[in-house]
């Protein structure tokens, strides 16, 4: 399985922290969708723990929960304009965003100007 869309289904922040428990093992997926789950903090908390070890996954969508954002490290990652425009576009009605790390990513021309406008 590479793609793993739970549009339909009732994952709350329990069900979403046996998910990241998954994720660090697993080799294959490659898109998950958590969108709209009524994720919190913990186990947004226990997803980015989990990606620190998973080197699958290139896209997760988290739209429409709880989650307080204050920091998000995305340094050396291969960022480029695309992508920082792209991430800038998701970050325009976050509020609790402090700090974003973008260091060693090869972000020139609109995408730093994208960032920099969050």
């Amino acid at each position: 399985m590479t793609k793993l869309d739970l549009d339909d289904s009732a994952i709350e922040d329990e069900g979403a922290k046996f998910i990241a428990f998954a994720l660090v093992t697993n080799t294959t997926l490659k898109e998950l969708d958590l969108a709209d789950k009524s994720i919190g903090d913990e186990s947004a908390k226990a997803i980015a723990r989990a990606l620190e070890e998973n080197t699958s996954l290139v896209k997760l969508d988290l739209y429409r929960n709880s989650i307080r954002l204050t920091e998000l490290n995305l340094d050396f990652i291969d960022i480029r304009d695309k992508g920082a425009e792209a991430i800038a576009h998701a970050l325009e009605a976050n509020t609790t965003l402090a700090t974003i790390y973008l260091a060693g990513n090869p972000i020139r021309g609109d995408g730093d100007c994208s960032c920099a406008q969050t």
